[in-house]
C-alpha cells in the first residue's frame, strides 16, 4: 500500500555549489521532517558556512517495505 511520506534530503555543497544529493530518512509527519532539516541546515556558528543544505520532499512509498519514522 502506498503511503505519502516526507523524505529528508541532504545536499552537500562544495564552493557554494551542490556536489551531491542524498536521501536520509522518511518521515510520517512534515513538521518532524522540517525540524531535522532546519537543524542540519542551521547547525554551527553563523560566521562559518555550513557545507550542507537540507529540505523535505513529498514521496509515495510502500509502507510495508519502507522504514518510516513516526512522531
Amino acid at each position: 500500500m502506498n503511503t505519502l511520506v516526507f523524505a529528508l534530503m541532504l545536499e552537500t555543497l562544495v564552493d557554494g555549489y551542490v556536489d551531491k544529493v542524498s536521501q536520509f530518512g522518511l518521515f510520517e509527519d512534515l513538521d518532524h521532517c522540517i525540524y531535522f532539516a532546519r537543524r542540519l541546515t542551521l547547525q554551527g556558528d553563523p560566521q562559518y558556512e555550513v557545507p550542507y543544505r537540507s529540505y523535505c520532499l513529498p514521496k509515495f512509498v510502500d509502507s510495508k517495505t519502507a522504514v518510516i519514522f513516526q512522531r
